[in-house]
């Protein structure tokens, strides 16, 4: 998840407009609206106030790697599920009809 998307989260959960968020949070509602549209991205800290300005805190939490990974088995389970994601498309190729002859 980006930045952008965490600051549209926070605005919709705590009920805030950007500019009662950027306010609490001690920045401007532009600034707040950069970081929102990804054009700069905001420090730790920053971030963090603008968590807490919204009711909420933030966690990290870590969790161990893989001991191996292997491409192989991660490929074919990738075709396998695409494989079995239902079809948006119509499994016939549709082509406009085109006449003969030129119309005039």
């Amino acid at each position: 998840m980006d930045v952008g998307s965490i600051i549209k989260t926070l605005k919709r959960r705590s009920g805030l407009t950007a500019k009662e968020l950027a306010a609490r949070a001690g920045t401007s509602a532009s600034t707040l609206s950069a970081y929102e549209r990804g054009l700069v991205v905001p420090s730790v800290a920053t971030l963090d106030r603008i968590i807490r300005a919204s009711g909420l805190v933030a966690t990290i939490q870590f969790l161990e790697a893989p001991s191996s990974f292997e491409p192989r088995n991660t490929i074919e389970e990738l075709l396998v599920f695409v494989d079995g994601a239902p079809s948006t498309r119509s499994q016939s190729l549709m082509a406009p009809i085109w006449p003969k002859e030129p119309v005039s």
